[in-house]
């Protein structure tokens, strides 16, 4: 992370983040990570490229309903556009830092992010199934997610991820349609 980026940031807690939606994410657009947290790029990322997210902090001014004042440390969500009070079927984004009047619109939220993240790259063919050994040594119960890229970055298509148990616990098994020796496969893991 550069120097700049802390400076701007400075109570922010930082992420090194791949982009694997199918389509660029503008900087500043909040971004649900797996299944339980969120981020704000600081930049813009495009699909299979990393960028730097912003996980826990302050947001910066974000685009607001107008129709609902907020009152400070109020539970806030993204419905994709805005910072509105009612919830969206996904988890809060934060809580409102200060108050703001109905008509603002534009806000700030304390992101409101849930226990730590853990990553990890492993490069092999995945075809035949491929054990991520977290180093963990239980199993892992939490929200997870895989991306898997071939060399020239192009997405694979996952046909299975799973979380082992028994003599297995702490590994994920990725396996993917097709495969090579040089694809890699990052594995995010939301823990709490």
């Amino acid at each position: 992370m550069s120097d700049k980026i802390q400076k701007d940031f400075p109570e922010s807690e930082l992420y090194d983040w791949l982009n694997g939606t199918g389509s660029s994410v503008a900087a500043g657009t909040p971004t649900l990570i797996a299944a339980h947290g969120w981020g704000i790029p600081v930049n813009t990322i495009a699909n299979g490229d990393r960028g730097t997210m912003i996980l826990q902090g302050d947001s910066g001014l974000l685009a607001a309903d107008t129709s609902t004042a907020f009152t400070d440390g109020q539970t806030l969500y993204w419905d994709g556009t805005k910072l509105v009070t009612t919830a969206q079927g996904t988890p809060p984004i934060g809580s409102s830092v200060g108050a703001k009047l109905q008509a603002t619109a534009t806000h700030t939220v304390k992101l409101n992010r849930r226990g730590r993240i853990f990553t990890k790259r492993v490069t092999g063919s995945a075809a035949a199934g491929l054990a991520i050994d977290t180093g963990w040594g239980v199993v892992i119960t939490g929200p997870f997610s895989v991306v898997s890229r071939t060399s020239a970055g192009v997405l694979r298509t996952i046909s299975s991820i799973t979380s082992g148990t028994g003599g297995n616990a702490g590994k994920i098994t990725v396996t993917t349609s097709a495969g090579a020796a040089d694809d890699t496969h990052d594995v995010i893991i939301h823990e709490g």
